[in-house]
């Protein structure tokens, strides 16, 4: 669960987390099904907080990447989600190895996001991309990103951003 503070609001906001990709042959962990999700939401909500969501991507491809859109839309639905749902590209696992989309081109990875924020936003949803200042810079073509995704930049440090590109929190 990630706690946000930059979307300059005085109420308190959560993203968080949807699904993770968890077994050797990709099989989505679906954490709705748990009541995890489920009861974070309803938690958050009822407390007033604001929230999103976001999924960590295993996509390879735009087809995958519409399945994981459409899973996190699915299971929005129903709660007062007023925070964007965002695709989570960093690395997966502990190793390059380890993680199905580690290894793909900065071009398909852009184009994974698309697709992901294209089926986010047809559905009513504000759409973002979560990444670190090296993965927008170098495994993403950040300026081939739709203007309407929004982007969420992991550099956390005490400085100043050093990226720059877009940045909406």
């Amino acid at each position: 669960m990630e706690i946000l503070t930059g979307m300059q609001s005085k109420q308190p906001e959560l993203i968080m987390q949807l699904s993770v990709w968890v077994t050797e042959d990709m099989e989505l962990q679906d954490l709705y099904r748990t009541g995890v999700f489920e009861q974070n939401m309803r938690g958050a909500i009822n407390a007033g907080i604001r929230v999103g969501a976001y999924i960590v991507t295993q996509a390879v491809n735009t087809e995958e990447a519409v399945e994981e859109a459409s899973f996190i839309v699915e299971k929005c639905r129903g709660y007062n989600v007023t925070l964007p749902l965002a695709i989570d590209v960093e690395w997966a696992g502990n190793s390059y190895e380890e993680g199905r989309a580690n290894s793909i081109s900065a071009s398909t990875r852009t184009d994974v996001i698309n697709a992901f924020a294209r089926t986010v936003m047809n559905s009513g949803y504000t759409a973002m991309a979560y990444a670190n200042k090296d993965w927008f810079e170098n495994k993403i073509y950040s300026g081939n990103l739709f203007s309407s995704c929004k982007i969420w930049l992991a550099q956390y440090r005490n400085t100043e951003y050093t990226y720059g590109g877009r940045v909406n929190m």
